[in-house]
């Protein structure tokens, strides 16, 4: 089966020229590129990560399916024509992964901070590859929300620092003359571990009668 393209030109004394182009070939490879861009399309769908397809020339967003919306605090429909620049906490990173696809060729987990509507800015890790969609440069993107990573990495810095400042003022207790000289500079160490400006020492004793009361010693 062949296609043929039709094209009528007019001549002057009334005539025309029929011009009929062979376009079987090309027909065939754009039905073959709508049926890669529908698979494709399927497989962003299908994923349970939240997944983009952006055009490189201009950086919107032409697929995406709900994980990617739910991600972002907003709407699939919302989140389609948006640009991604817009969801880059510093939109330069947006060139910097454009430029890796361009030398590299990929992209695998690369940490970024990204920002999202009424929730701030936040951390997650960048897949991308390069393709082709609707005849043009494009970016499909898989993404990994690592808020809860990030804050689990957060806390346990923190305890380090106070297990830290409770073991260097165990070891000035032991070596010193009076207990009592260690206890500022635990109380400052612990102070930075927590991130607060005040750290105190209460002491819990008893009272004549018995009862037990706190006291505030340092």
């Amino acid at each position: 089966k062949r296609i043929l393209e039709f094209r009528r030109g007019e001549l002057g004394d009334g005539g025309f020229v029929a011009i009929y182009t062979d376009v079987t070939e090309r027909d065939r490879l754009e039905q073959q590129e709508r049926s890669m861009e529908q698979r494709l399309r399927e497989i962003v769908e299908a994923n349970p990560l939240p997944m983009t397809i952006t055009m490189v020339s201009d950086g919107r967003i032409v697929y995406a399916n709900e994980r990617a919306a739910d991600m972002m605090r907003t709407t699939l429909p919302n989140l389609t024509g948006q640009r991604a620049t817009d969801f880059y906490a510093d939109p330069a990173d947006r060139d910097q992964v454009v430029e890796l696809l361009r030398t590299q060729g990929f992209i695998d987990a690369l940490e970024i901070r990204c920002r999202r509507a009424e929730a701030g800015e936040f951390w997650l890790a960048l897949t991308c590859r390069p393709i082709v969609y609707g005849g043009e440069p494009a970016i499909v993107s898989g993404f990994h929300d690592l808020t809860e990573r990030r804050q689990a990495m957060v806390e346990l810095a923190r305890r380090t620092e106070m297990l830290d400042a409770v073991s260097f003022a165990a070891t000035r207790i032991v070596g010193s003359g009076d207990w009592r000289d260690a206890i500022p500079d635990l109380l400052t160490r612990l102070g930075v571990a927590a991130g607060v400006d005040r750290v105190t020492l209460f002491e819990v004793h008893r009272t004549a009668a018995g009862d037990p009361v706190e006291s505030c010693r340092y």
